[in-house]
């Protein structure tokens, strides 16, 4: 599950529409992609594994929206690994930090010179 959508939103410019986009995204995505895929995973023996971000267990100033849809993305991950372990399916979180693309300026919104920094 690498699907990622976000942006920096404070809480005074906060819509139900903006912040729905994020955890349709990075919460409900995921959630009915691994759904679909638990009887072929459960036949192979296979794993989920979900893409998270240190924003989820760390804050971030206009970040709030994006970090909660990742702190409820990592803990959708402990419960299935816990609800998928009798059938044999593995599920993992990676909360890699921030990476050289272009997901800092475009998604996220920083200036390149912030992003050039992180």
């Amino acid at each position: 599950n690498n699907a990622g959508a976000g942006a920096l939103l404070s809480l005074g410019d906060a819509t139900a529409e903006r912040i729905n986009n994020i955890f349709a995204v990075n919460v409900v995505g995921p959630s009915l992609l691994a759904g679909a895929a638990i009887p072929h995973l459960a036949a192979v023996k296979g794993a989920i594994i979900n893409i998270s971000s240190t924003f989820g267990h760390k804050p971030g100033a206009g970040l709030s929206h994006y970090a909660a849809s990742k702190a409820a993305l990592e803990h959708l991950t402990r419960c299935w690994a816990l609800e998928l372990a009798p059938l044999g399916v593995r599920v993992n979180a990676v909360a890699a930090g921030p990476t050289e693309s272009g997901a800092l300026t475009g998604m996220m919104g920083l200036s390149p010179e912030h992003a050039a920094v992180i």
